[in-house]
């Protein structure tokens, strides 16, 4: 539409309400007051279409606040098309419905910005108007325009989303989602698990069925007039249904029907049944009509997710930036004092002109301490006796500062080390310095990777992960080392170590499985560093270190994994001891007495967050299986029409 820009400081709510209004999906909004573009007149902020609306209700953005106003959300990153993704949405006045129809399927597969819409421009530089999927789908039902953007002669490949026409005149079921490509939410489901639903997935349009069959249809135009008139998203996603009406459309009606049909009703979303039965098997939208327009692109299905924040970034987010640094020809005890001091998990060890030679870590005191190794040891022979043990396998890993969270994270899980060290914890960043050469920036922790979990940057992002469904039940170790407190903590550290954990469990000794407090890694850092004889108790290290204290450490096995993200970033803790919460079920109230039912550790949220930069989090199967049910969780073999 061609209506004049929204202004800049327009309320989200007001500018949700000129959108609906206007009859249209998008609407460009007016950069601020005053600012120019070079040869352009005024700079645009960006589109604001019906889908931002939507994430904003996900959020909970409030409405009518000034600080809310459009032009922040433009800017605040949660945008789909702010001022910098313009340029990849702008046509050319002059340029072919083919044209414009390519550049959508282009946004779709890129899958991270706006795709159902274009920004045409005149010659002057200036912008004209927002050209949307809809719009296309009425220019095609004008004489003569279907019949030249129609794909000629397309013969069946073997490409299952290729646009499937013969010679003959192209129908609705060639274009249209199936149902099992349709998601689907029950009545009593919440607005807000709708509006996940529909982000998540990158759709504009949902079913809500129950056991008697389809109970209506919910579109992004329904979820943002929603939003403008306030209704809370905690009700129930039926009272925003609508009925199918008169959107409905036979599989077998021409394409071109369909499209007439969608500009009759200005309707983007058909309800598509069989011939004659009425029975609902799929849905087409104005987007899938200009997929099987002449453009010859497949149909993506995979979504791409969020990458998480820059390594780099997250480093420069925690002061000190830098690991703290030992020289190779330190002792090994004087090590154990800078971690200890530091509070950092690794040291970076380098040479007197230094350069660095490798990442000294708590993991490598317990060694020491096990093995029994004289405090005045250099770091260096250490470092030596250790490589002679495990020839061939690198001492430290590498990662660029520009790395994604997602990236490092499946390092961490994916570097398994030499026998008897157990997963990797650490990652080096590695990257050009102030004087352009390379050079080690500093080190990358699993509990980095707990702290990402904390700011990522809105709810959504925190959804792709899984954080916010997933239990700390359903990631936990159940099974971890226990120890008295008369244990000798050498004993307790060789257990560790041959078990490939970092936490044990002190018990009381009672009958009701009581807890004292836990052994960690740092237990043997301060043992090695003030020099504690090999005879040393447990009880002794818990008398001397609070950390060790169960009680800040305690989490329900019915938490979220961002609380107990949330826990160890504020407390700097890798390892938290699950209980039974009030309420929990299941095998957490299974455990007698009330004791402990396992351990969460930083490396455990690590798997969650490697996830994001896949098609589904690792606990998508039982969100798959309840919206589209069970056959999307099924495997199937190549070539073979069965699931396994």
């Amino acid at each position: 539409g061609g209506r004049e820009p929204l202004r800049y400081d327009t309320p989200l709510r007001a500018a949700t309400e000129a959108l609906l209004a206007s009859g249209h999906s998008a609407v460009l909004v007016a950069g601020p007051t005053g600012v120019e573009a070079e040869a352009e007149g005024p700079m645009a902020a960006g589109l604001f279409t019906e889908n931002d609306a939507v994430r904003a209700y996900f959020e909970g953005a409030p409405r009518g606040a000034q600080r809310d106003a459009v032009g922040a959300w433009l800017g605040g990153g949660l945008a789909r098309a702010p001022a910098a993704a313009l340029k990849r949405l702008t046509v050319k006045a002059s340029a072919s419905l083919a044209e414009v129809a390519e550049l959508m399927v282009a946004n779709v597969l890129a899958g991270d910005l706006a795709c159902h819409h274009v920004l045409v421009q005149g010659e002057g530089g200036g912008h004209l108007g927002v050209l949307s999927a809809m719009d296309l789908a009425r220019l095609l039902c004008r004489p003569g325009v279907w019949t030249n953007v129609l794909p000629h002669n397309v013969k069946e490949s073997g490409d299952p989303y290729a646009p499937r026409a013969g010679d003959e005149e192209l129908t609705v079921d060639a274009a249209m989602k199936p149902c099992e490509a349709v998601f689907t939410a029950a009545p009593d489901a919440s607005i807000k698990d709708a509006l996940k639903l529909l982000l998540l997935s990158q759709q504009n349009g949902m079913l809500v069925v129950d056991g008697r069959g389809v109970r209506g249809i919910v579109t992004a135009r329904v979820l943002a007039r929603a939003f403008a008139d306030g209704v809370s998203s905690s009700g129930p996603v039926a009272t925003l249904a609508r009925a199918a009406g008169a959107r409905v459309v036979a599989q077998n009606e021409p394409l071109l029907h369909a499209a007439a049909l969608m500009t009759e009703l200005g309707r983007e979303h058909l309800v598509v049944v069989r011939p004659g039965s009425g029975v609902i098997v799929g849905m087409l939208s104005s987007l899938d009509v200009v997929l099987c327009t002449g453009v010859r692109a497949p149909l993506p299905r995979p979504v791409p997710l969020a990458a998480g924040p820059a390594v780099g970034t997250l480093l420069a987010e925690r002061p000190p930036a830098t690991a703290p640094t030992c020289r190779a020809d330190a002792m090994l005890g004087a090590a154990a004092e800078l971690l200890l001091s530091s509070g950092r998990t690794a040291a970076v060890v380098r040479e007197e002109d230094g350069k660095p030679l490798d990442l000294l870590c708590e993991e490598d005191i317990m060694h020491a301490l096990v093995d029994g190794w004289p405090r005045d040891t250099t770091v260096r022979r250490w470092l030596l006796a250790q490589e002679s043990h495990w020839t061939g396998r690198p001492t430290h890993l590498l990662i660029r500062p520009s790395a994604p969270l997602t990236e490092a994270a499946a390092r961490l899980l994916g570097a398994g080390g030499p026998p008897g060290r157990g997963p990797c914890h650490h990652l080096v960043v590695q990257g050009s310095g102030e004087d352009g050469k390379e050079e080690w920036l500093g080190v990358f922790s699993a509990l980095d990777v707990a702290r990402a979990l904390c700011r990522l940057g809105s709810e959504l992002d925190v959804s792709r992960t899984g954080a916010d469904q997933t239990t700390v039940a359903s990631v936990m170790k159940r099974v971890v080392p226990h120890c008295k407190p008369e244990s000798l903590l050498v004993q307790v550290m060789h257990v560790l170590l041959s078990s490939g954990q970092h936490c044990a469990l002190v018990d009381d000794g009672s009958s009701d499985g009581g807890l004292l407090g836990v052994v960690t890694p740092r237990c043997a850092v301060r043992a090695f560093a003030e020099g504690a004889s090999r005879s040393t108790r447990v009880a002794a290290r818990l008398a001397v270190q609070p950390s060790t204290s169960a009680a800040p450490r305690r989490i329900a096995a019915s938490a979220r994994l961002l609380e107990a993200a949330r826990l160890m970033a504020e407390q700097d803790l890798h390892h938290l001891v699950v209980f039974a919460g009030p309420g929990d079920a299941g095998e957490a109230a299974e455990e007698p007495g009330g004791g402990p039912l396992g351990v969460v550790s930083s490396l455990d949220l690590a798997r969650g967050v490697a996830s994001l930069a896949c098609r589904v989090p690792f606990v998508s199967l039982k969100w798959l299986w309840q919206y589209r049910g069970q056959r999307s969780c099924m495997l199937q073999g190549a070539g073979s029409a069965g699931g396994a």
